[in-house]
């Protein structure tokens, strides 16, 4: 995706119709000599010849810059699930190797949960509500102890006074309660990380967490300090932390489960062995994308945790090799 930018406020510039109102502020995604694509707040991705680029103006500041993160957020969400849709459109229903669309995976969703992510199934097999014994599956438990170990102000306070260890010691603790990881794989070699190490790591999880910066440079730092000897993180370990502190920014992610949502929603997306920064951030594009669909059929996840498990019900066996 291209965006136009503005040179003056570093932010991507917005357009109207002026005939088409109702359609709502437009972000471009396709700047080409003769053509332009534009995401609209409808959920439409439309196409403009050069001769009807008149028609568009840009958007008053006045009016957008109050909502303008949040318009800007429902619009980049937006073209995940437009463009997948314009490119699954083009494949043809009859390809045998056709993958499984969002709109069956909401409708397989449906069936097995009436009330979608309210339901009481729902709430009790997968979030763990009113259970009187803790299972590693449950992320409401999971999700108050990341909360409480890796609260900001905790970690800063105990990262300068020295006292590292002790925030290594919660994440192995918490790693080690969640089906998020592997035991044997994921979590057992970090017990043997040096000191030193662990102390390294933990600043770079802070600054994932919390830091400013790119994305991509913050996750690949947080890969980097969780690699030593012959070690290297998979991708559940190194997103499963992020995912359970903050989950309304990132992504616990499965490699089997993203690969077979991004057969529809991303084509072009590779997702490899080893987890990457910019691999990462477009998982998690496609994620906001799966939620924003999901809200446009009155299913309201909570978080990013939510996504993923649907993710992982819907699609569990729904792919042929």
């Amino acid at each position: 995706m291209t965006a136009n930018i503005d040179t003056h406020t570093m932010a991507p510039k917005l357009y109207v119709h002026t005939l088409r109102p109702e359609w709502g502020v437009g972000l471009i995604t396709s700047d080409e000599p003769e053509r332009m694509r534009l995401q609209f707040e409808d959920g439409e991705n439309r196409t403009f010849a050069r001769g009807y680029f008149k028609l568009l103006e840009p958007a008053d500041a006045e009016e957008t810059d109050s909502d303008l993160e949040r318009v800007l957020e429902k619009l980049m969400r937006a073209v995940g699930v437009s463009e997948a849709r314009a490119k699954i459109m083009t494949r043809g229903a009859s390809s045998e190797s056709r993958p499984m669309q969002l709109d069956d995976q909401i409708t397989k969703f449906k069936a097995e949960y009436e009330n979608g992510f309210e339901d009481a199934k729902w709430k009790s097999d997968v979030r763990g509500e009113g259970a009187k014994r803790r299972m590693k599956r449950f992320r409401d438990p999971a999700l108050a102890d990341a909360a409480r170990i890796f609260a900001k102000d905790r970690m800063k306070r105990l990262r300068d006074e020295g006292h590292s260890g002790q925030l290594w010691e919660g994440l192995l603790s918490l790693l080690k309660k969640t089906d998020l990881v592997t035991l044997k794989t994921d979590v057992k070699p970090l017990e043997n990380m040096a000191p030193a190490d662990q102390a390294i790591a933990v600043r770079r999880l802070y600054d994932l967490l919390y830091g400013d910066g790119s994305l991509t440079s913050r996750f690949n730092h947080w890969v980097a300090a969780l690699s030593f000897g012959d070690f290297k993180p998979s991708w559940a370990l190194a997103t499963a932390i992020p995912a359970l502190v903050r989950p309304d920014q990132f992504l616990a992610v499965k490699p089997t489960t993203v690969r077979r949502q991004a057969k529809w929603m991303a084509p072009n997306l590779k997702v490899g062995r080893d987890p990457i920064g910019r691999t990462y951030r477009e998982l998690i594009t496609m994620a906001f994308a799966v939620k924003t669909s999901l809200e446009l059929e009155e299913q309201h996840p909570r978080d990013l945790v939510d996504v993923a498990d649907f993710m992982s019900v819907t699609l569990k066996r729904s792919t042929k090799k």
